[in-house]
């Protein structure tokens, strides 16, 4: 759930897209992205790990609202989440953060329909399963600005190619599946 939220602002804050247009080319053209706090974040499985994020996230001010067909109402209000539909939560979060379990019915769950329904400045993370994201659908949508970027701690190709074009887009940062430790 840190390693979840680490990465909401780290996407966010355009970490990647300045190091890349700034540091490395010693031109400093920053560029100023978007802060967290007060932001709308979703969720796509409350677990346990789903359930801590909202806690950091709540803790920061943000709007939390989660998918999940196993979590009960209560339980989310409780949390002080709302529960959405996934119509819902990919139209409306400025940030979600992935945290389902694989299976068949969640095999590419994030897809070109998904990420299409976020918004541009939105920004998508995948801290549970490679598979769960279709990653040529995401390319595309972050190289044309369907959204902002994503931050990947899991690809389906582990470890990821050197030539593997997730590395290839500026706004789309790969961490090597460390977000289990």
């Amino acid at each position: 759930a840190e390693m979840a939220l680490s990465l909401i602002l780290a996407a966010r804050r355009g970490l990647r897209h300045n190091r890349i247009h700034c540091i490395d080319t010693g031109k400093w053209d920053r560029y100023v992205y978007h802060e967290t706090a007060g932001a709308t974040v979703g969720i796509l499985g409350l677990g346990a790990i789903g359930r801590i994020l909202a806690r950091l996230c709540l803790g920061l001010g943000c709007r939390v609202m989660a998918y999940d067909p196993y979590a009960s109402q209560d339980a989310a209000q409780a949390l002080g989440v709302e529960l959405v539909d996934l119509d819902k939560l990919f139209t409306t979060a400025d940030a979600i953060s992935v945290h389902v379990p694989y299976s068949k019915e969640t095999h590419h769950i994030v897809d070109a329909h998904r990420i299409a329904q976020m918004k541009p400045s939105a920004v998508l993370i995948n801290v549970a399963r490679g598979a769960l994201v279709k990653e040529p659908d995401l390319i595309e949508a972050v190289k044309t600005g369907v959204i902002r970027g994503a931050v990947l701690d899991v690809v389906c190709h582990e470890p990821i190619a050197m030539d593997d074009p997730l590395l290839s887009v500026p706004g789309i940062l790969i961490t090597p599946h460390v977000s289990y430790a």
